[in-house]
């Protein structure tokens, strides 16, 4: 017959748990001024994006254009077609041959708060 090791062998039996409590740091007050200013400016980025998505559904030859824009690598062109759209945000634009990443960005300089960004596959 085999013989097992002790018990002790697999868990030590020095286990204990630690004796020390953890105190939870007092933190300070959330300040929500920047929230609140950036939930006041989205909705005129988002008004952007609106505006390109309808025009984009009410257009084939448009995203036609932009499509065949992007497969010939003119950067440029896709931006002014999409700002041609009645935008009135800066855009960034990426894309790959899977889908197209529009961001609308506020105009604001000063204040760069919020981005609406569009990942649309094509």
């Amino acid at each position: 017959m085999k013989s097992f090791a002790p018990l002790s062998y697999y868990w030590p039996s020095y286990y204990m748990p630690h004796p020390y409590t953890y105190r939870v740091p007092n933190l300070p007050e959330a300040n929500i001024a920047t929230f609140q200013q950036s939930l006041k400016v989205i909705p005129s980025t988002m008004q952007s994006a609106t505006i390109f998505i309808q025009r984009a559904n009410t257009s084939p030859a448009l995203i036609k254009k932009i499509k065949a824009a992007a497969q010939e690598s003119k950067m440029s062109e896709v931006k002014r077609l999409i700002l041609s759209t009645g935008v009135k945000t800066k855009i960034d634009v990426f894309y790959t041959p899977d889908y197209i990443k529009i961001t609308f960005i506020h105009p604001d300089n000063q204040f760069d708060c919020c981005h609406v960004s569009l990942n649309i596959r094509w």
